[in-house]
């Protein structure tokens, strides 16, 4: 999930599971940082790496979008 909880901002993205689909992760989400602003910053938010702040800045202010694993608020229907 990418969240930023100050602009009510959240996008549940969908599970990686190849190679090619961490290359296409990794430019979306830098195109939904950047749909809200300028990037100002992204680092890892914790020491366990599982986890990232993504700083973007725009007319607004500065937010910390977070950048973390939500399997278990999503359920798979079949």
């Amino acid at each position: 999930m990418l969240l930023c909880n100050d602009i009510h901002y959240y996008t549940v993205l969908q599970k990686v599971k190849t190679n090619k689909d961490i290359i296409e992760f990794h430019n979306l989400v830098i195109e939904l940082l950047q749909d809200n602003g300028a990037i100002q910053d992204i680092l890892w938010a914790n020491d366990q790496h599982d986890a990232v702040e993504c700083w973007v800045k725009n007319e607004k202010g500065t937010f910390m979008f977070m950048l973390f694993p939500y399997d278990w608020g999503v359920v798979e229907c079949h």
